[in-house]
């Protein structure tokens, strides 16, 4: 794969605008993100679009820095923190953002309420560091 760092700089501007998305929904607690459907449904939509980008951006410097080629979502973190893309610190707090990409995607009918909130306020907390990280890594020379 070709390194194009204009396209990872485009994603990661996308992810800090779903992290400021996120920030700015008001949802004080678990009643209210049960309460309200249309926050439901956004907060759903944002943690997808969130997991596509973070593992699209891992994927993308894997292939291209390492020439690594992941089978799947969770594949491509565990590579991501093999290669060191990512610290063992890091790889322990996104694991698992696979999985919850395909449970909000095909198995939305078997996820709670609750646990689609606690993944909101993890990811919510998460998200900087995150960004930080995969921009600093954009940056970085192939």
């Amino acid at each position: 794969m070709v390194y194009r760092p204009e396209s990872l700089i485009r994603r990661l501007e996308k992810l800090r605008e779903y992290a400021r998305d996120l920030d700015e929904l008001p949802v004080g607690g678990v009643d209210d993100y049960r309460e309200n459907k249309t926050i439901r449904y956004a907060v759903e939509r944002l943690l997808v679009l969130v997991a596509e980008v973070v593992i699209d951006v891992m994927d993308h410097l894997l292939s291209a820095r390492h020439s690594v080629i992941s089978d799947g979502y969770e594949e491509v973190l565990a590579n991501a923190r093999a290669n060191a893309l990512i610290s063992e610190e890091l790889y322990g707090r996104l694991k698992g953002l696979g999985g919850l990409r395909n449970a909000l995607t095909h198995r939305y009918l078997t996820i709670s309420d609750e646990q689609t909130y606690n993944h909101f306020a993890k990811m919510r907390a998460l998200l900087p560091e995150v960004v930080s990280a995969l921009d600093a890594l954009a940056r970085e020379h192939p």
